[in-house]
């Protein structure tokens, strides 16, 4: 935490209240570690860095529930790839791996495709949360 916290305080100290209130940067720092300790996790295992120096975390949904229930809602697909991609933290060389067919593209092209997939599933899941909090 104390990485994260360092990280956070040198992108964000010299801005004027860059966060809506207390939740909105312990949810930050949170999102920070994870991403440092994803980071730490691919070097081990030799892979590129892969830290986001911009690391803004939204303010987190009060009724996770909702979240479940639309999570539930996706085709299989989808959410294994959002669990593995978002969840899991998985590359998008590990994620092109294990949910695309080999083929003749190149590792960048595989890349982008699994990546476009993930933000599809994403979108897809935002339209089902949307639908589902307003029942």
């Amino acid at each position: 935490m104390q990485e994260a916290l360092t990280r956070v305080l040198g992108v964000y100290g010299s801005r004027p209240r860059p966060f809506h209130d207390f939740t909105h940067f312990a949810n930050t720092v949170t999102k920070t570690a994870v991403n440092w300790l994803r980071d730490q996790r691919r070097q081990a295992r030799g892979l590129t860095s892969a830290f986001d120096e911009e690391p803004i975390a939204f303010v987190a949904d009060p009724r996770p529930d909702v979240v479940v229930r639309a999570l539930a809602q996706l085709e299989t697909s989808d959410r294994l790839l959002i669990t593995e991609g978002v969840i899991n933290g998985l590359s998008l060389d590990e994620l092109a791996e294990r949910f695309l067919t080999p083929d003749e593209r190149s590792a960048n092209a595989r890349r982008l495709c699994v990546r476009r997939r993930l933000h599809e599933a994403i979108a897809r899941l935002r339209a089902l949360y949307a639908a589902t909090d307003t029942e």
